[in-house]
């Protein structure tokens, strides 16, 4: 089975991240309470409890896929 991280790592060209991050700033964030990291982990291991799930659920930040998977893990 492959980690969150792994899949996460298989989606990203490490070059072109290097290339941005070199120049990248943080200018706002949207959700204080969620970074990519964990919010990327629960949605690829599912591995969140049910009132996570409900708050990423409601985020209209993440694309409405995203928010439907939490919501029925939310529902579980």
């Amino acid at each position: 089975m492959r980690t969150a991280q792994s899949i996460v790592n298989a989606m990203i060209d490490r070059d072109m991240v290097d290339a941005i991050s070199a120049d990248a700033m943080l200018v706002e964030r949207q959700c204080e309470a969620w970074t990519v990291y964990p919010v990327s982990q629960a949605r690829f291991t599912r591995q969140i409890d049910k009132q996570k799930a409900k708050a990423l659920a409601a985020l209209p930040e993440l694309a409405e896929s995203w928010r439907k998977v939490f919501s029925q893990i939310s529902r579980r």
